[in-house]
């Protein structure tokens, strides 16, 4: 049996997409933050500013969190019934009133509407009242960090695909109840597992075949990898199905080692069997399929 590598990729930005002024993301965090600083510099950003920004950090917790966002795969319907509550609703006409002036100062220099900012405050706090345990400016520079661009790889902008390449054969296809798209190496590393063991972890040399395909074909994912999970299949030596009788039990029929792409031919194969269980014989040629090819 095999062990198969899917990967959910990294959604990471290259550095020539950003504008030429801009702080490119990704790369040295340190480094990162000195360029930053010297946009800071240049924007009149004091002493304190600086100071704060030295003192930030990665937070690893803050990434866990942002790719494990499931409200991105609900409706609107369905995200609005679970955080529009009565209790925000009330709460929120009667702060708009309450602090009507600095909403309306708020609007005169910004340009945000007063609705629009009681909203995020009841969203994100309950007006106050969850403060959460995160470090906020930890959790600024770390998302500033990141490169993600989940828009290249949503449904209607990324496709399903089948990739035939030299370092393999791959799959993929967009996000779908994951901050990441799905990246699968299903037919590679060849590397032998006992079923009974019940560790599925990707092997390094797995996951890095994987990240190889990424950084050469798919760019603009190739950074840490989301999620990392695998699964047992069979594979046969030359990775095609096996449909034939059991050596010495002619009566018995069997189908197996579909290798890792039998289930869109369930439904043939199914026919085939029956067939050969049935009369004896299909209608299909199955030399393809018999275990006497590997006889040769």
């Amino acid at each position: 049996m095999r062990l198969r590598s899917t990967l959910l990729a990294g959604l990471f930005l290259s550095a020539a997409s950003f504008p030429a002024l801009a702080q490119q993301c990704g790369g040295d965090f340190e480094a990162w933050k000195e360029g930053v600083s010297a946009e800071a510099t240049a924007a009149g950003i004091g002493e304190a500013g600086h100071k704060a920004l030295a003192a930030a950090a990665i937070d690893e917790k803050v990434l866990a969190r942002d790719r494990r966002q499931g409200v991105f795969t609900q409706t609107f319907i369905q995200f609005s019934g679970r955080m529009i509550s009565d209790y925000r609703l009330k709460h929120g006409a009667a702060n708009l009133k309450k602090y009507a002036d600095v909403f309306a100062r708020a609007q005169n220099e910004f340009g945000v509407q007063p609705a629009v900012i009681a909203a995020f405050w009841a969203l994100e706090t309950d007006f106050g009242a969850v403060q959460g345990d995160f470090h906020t400016l930890n959790a600024l520079v770390t998302l500033a960090h990141d490169c993600r661009r989940p828009e290249l790889f949503r449904e209607g902008a990324f496709p399903v695909f089948i990739l035939h390449v030299d370092e393999g054969n791959f799959y993929g296809f967009p996000l779908y109840e994951h901050p990441g798209f799905k990246l699968g190496g299903p037919h590679f590393g060849r590397e032998p597992m006992d079923p009974r063991e019940p560790d599925r972890t990707p092997s390094p040399n797995q996951l890095a075949m994987i990240r190889a395909c990424l950084a050469r074909y798919i760019p603009d994912a190739a950074g840490e990898p989301l999620t990392v999970k695998g699964c047992v299949y069979t594979v046969s030596p030359d990775e095609d199905f096996i449909i034939d009788a059991v050596p010495g039990v002619p009566q018995a029929v069997f189908a197996s080692a579909c290798s890792g792409h039998g289930f869109k031919f369930a439904s043939a194969i199914g026919e085939i069997v029956a067939d050969l269980s049935t009369v004896g014989q299909s209608s299909f040629d199955l030399a393809p399929f018999s275990l006497a090819r590997f006889d040769a």
